[in-house]
């Protein structure tokens, strides 16, 4: 008798042991289809609660295909109750938490430059006041720049500046030489100065046959600054000095130009 004892003590032992190695692999479950929750793990048991499919809820423990569950987390209109294994699937990988949310302040915002390394050509007109010993008048101003910009900020090029003006001694008076640009800054817009020398050029014109009289050499030198408002356009201000003939001449100019770069 004690041996039928023992064989019926290892039986329950062998078939238990799985049940309860399962119950503890579960630790939530996810529900399949709309089912109550009852008091009892039997199905005459009376109700507390009615999940939906997709609720995730808490394992708490396992008898005979029922599993003792709460809502996950613990929160809820109701604490623990049964549920049929039937109506429920092992969640193996439990969803995530919700990603925090964090408020970064912005940065500064990106700086680009104006791009202006490399072949430049440009154009400008405007007016201008050309002044000799004794007279001055007003009159319209061409510049012809080609050249090259070794940075950003800094553009070497050849200059031909000529001036129109009639009622003086000299009909155009020019320069033809090297100039050069300082932008104070790399990004546009930005202000700048610039410089030219080379030769200068007075001569005289007949507008009624468009022939060229009198044409005198000489020195020339120019100084101004402006203002890059966008890429590409500019407005500048500038003296111009000539020497022709033993005379000094002085022209002021007011310039509207475009740049390629």
């Amino acid at each position: 008798m004690s041996i039928q004892r023992i064989v019926l003590v290892l039986t329950v032992l062998v078939f238990a042991t799985p049940t309860h190695a399962q119950a503890q692999d579960v630790t939530t479950v996810r529900v399949t289809r709309v089912v109550q929750v009852l008091q009892q793990p039997q199905g005459t048991a009376e109700a507390v609660a009615t999940v939906n499919p997709g609720d995730v809820l808490d394992v708490l423990d396992e008898q005979d295909g029922w599993y003792l569950v709460r809502p996950t987390g613990g929160s809820g209109t109701w604490r623990t109750g049964w549920i049929s294994a039937a109506s429920v699937t092992p969640v193996t990988d439990p969803l995530p938490p919700a990603p925090r949310t964090t408020q970064t302040r912005a940065g500064p915002p990106e700086r680009l430059t104006a791009e202006r390394k490399g072949f430049i050509i440009g154009f400008g007109g405007g007016v201008g006041l050309h002044r000799e010993p004794t007279t001055s008048n007003f009159g319209g101003v061409f510049e012809l720049k080609v050249g090259y910009a070794p940075t950003d900020q800094v553009l070497v090029y050849y200059t031909n500046k000529v001036v129109f003006s009639g009622g003086l001694r000299y009909d155009l008076v020019g320069l033809t030489g090297g100039g050069m640009t300082y932008m104070l800054n790399d990004t546009s817009p930005s202000g700048f100065i610039s410089g030219a020398i080379g030769a200068a050029t007075g001569a005289t014109i007949d507008f009624s046959t468009g022939t060229t009289g009198d044409v005198e050499r000489g020195l020339a030198v120019s100084v101004g600054g402006g203002w890059e408002f966008a890429r590409h356009w500019s407005v500048e201000g500038a003296a111009m000095f000539l020497k022709l003939a033993g005379v000094n001449n002085t022209v002021l100019t007011g310039t509207f130009n475009w740049l390629f770069y």
